[in-house]
């Protein structure tokens, strides 16, 4: 494991328990430091279930089966492996899935297609099935309620942190809670969410809406983040309500004002977590925040920022605290989205390097020099056409990135 990111928070979150909801983690040696790397979760009959998957044409077969029982039926069981992201294997990979789900609906009395299975890891290498199968007996006979600090350590690769939240939502008079585990460090551009998130809530809502809800909030949160500008095989976000407390009104509609603390602490979850994987980014030593004004359209001005935040030139740029801001026009052009030359203006933090198209003569080189060297850098562009904007998250790119992934062996 590389060394510890310098964002990482000084102490582990709190991460509450939900009723409905037991954890277990256990070694199956799939990770080479024989850590805990083996995950099932329990839950009560009648959980929601959401989900968001990479967007890849190289999905892993854990994507491929969560994408295909996803809306079937209510979720009873979610097993997770890391160390290995069982992608590109083959029908032996298949056959994994289909026989770790099957041995776990048996020991749930359940149906199969209410056992998620989410895997991250070195791809291309096949898990014997009895490496998993054969410890799932411990799993079922150790759940608690309270293994979330566990089960977010668990499921870390690269990471240098484990990532956590609880937000505490209110339905009038009632509290609900909402605890999420993430994972993730490298391969971090996601279309949708990010390499591993689960979150669960006891909060009575079906399927169908809180679906709805989950795709609202990704659009604010992980869908923004980018740390290497490579998608995953196995990107995976699914969001469970086990339904044990019971609502004093029904919630029949996505946009019950109901809902409305509800959707801001899910989103606010999300939030959190996906800022910390760009945090925990590989080999990162600066935090970006990239927001791109004066769009048409909230897509363009997402596009543009995006494209700002994954570029190779930019993110060194700041690692070396480089003001090079023609690097930044750049990434504006290639995003290929409607601009006004004319109108462009670039600012680093307080300091505005162009303005109305052109360079801004009376700048102070060394001030922004100094501004770069900071740990959270602001990257503000408006491309003077409309009044949309969008903010994405990214961080800088170093040699250590490099040091990192060329000792990461398959």
């Amino acid at each position: 494991m590389s060394t510890k990111s310098i964002f990482a928070p000084q102490k582990s979150a709190n991460i509450l328990p939900v009723n409905g909801v037991q954890l277990s983690v256990i070694s199956c040696n799939l990770k080479s430091d024989s850590k805990p790397d083996l995950m099932l979760v329990n839950m009560s009959e009648g959980t929601a279930v959401a989900g968001l998957f990479t967007q890849s044409a190289t999905t892993a077969a854990p994507v491929d089966w969560c994408k295909k029982i996803l809306n079937q039926s209510d979720a009873r069981a979610l097993i997770v492996h890391a160390g290995n992201a069982n992608a590109c294997t083959g029908k032996n990979g298949t056959e994994l899935v289909k026989e770790t789900t099957k041995f776990v609906a048996t020991l749930l009395d359940c149906h199969k297609n209410q056992v998620y299975m989410a895997g991250t890891g070195i791809i291309g290498q096949i898990i014997p099935a009895y490496q998993i199968i054969n410890k799932i007996d411990e799993l079922f006979n150790n759940l608690t309620d309270d293994a979330f600090e566990l089960a977010s350590n668990c499921i870390m690769t690269t990471d240098t942190y484990s990532k956590g939240i609880s937000k505490i939502a209110k339905f009038g008079e009632q509290n609900v809670i909402i605890s999420g585990i993430a994972k993730g460090s490298g391969m971090i551009a996601p279309d949708m969410a990010t390499m591993l998130c689960f979150i669960f809530t006891d909060a009575k809502i079906n399927s169908e809406i809180i679906q709805k809800l989950l795709n609202r909030a990704n659009v604010k949160t992980f869908a923004n983040i980018n740390v290497d500008s490579d998608t995953s095989t196995n990107d995976t976000i699914l969001l469970f309500a086990t339904g044990k407390i019971d609502l004093e009104q029904p919630i029949t509609s996505e946009n019950d004002l109901q809902l409305e603390d509800f959707e801001k602490k899910l989103t606010e979850v999300m939030l959190y977590l996906a800022l910390q994987i760009v945090k925990d980014g590989e080999g990162i030593s600066k935090f970006i925040t990239v927001n791109c004004s004066g769009a048409k359209d909230e897509n363009d001005a997402r596009a543009i920022a995006l494209s700002i935040a994954e570029s190779p030139l930019v993110k060194t740029a700041m690692a070396g605290n480089s003001p090079n801001w023609g690097r930044i026009i750049m990434a504006i052009g290639k995003a290929k989205r409607d601009i006004n030359k004319k109108k462009l203006k670039v600012q680093f933090g307080p300091y505005v390097m162009a303005i109305n198209g052109g360079p801004v003569p009376t700048v102070d080189m060394d001030a922004v020099k100094k501004y770069l060297t900071c740990k959270e850098i602001y990257i503000f562009v408006d491309v003077g056409i409309g009044q949309r904007s969008s903010t994405v998250w990214t961080c800088d790119l170093t040699h250590a990135y490099i040091d990192i992934n060329a000792d990461y062996k398959s």
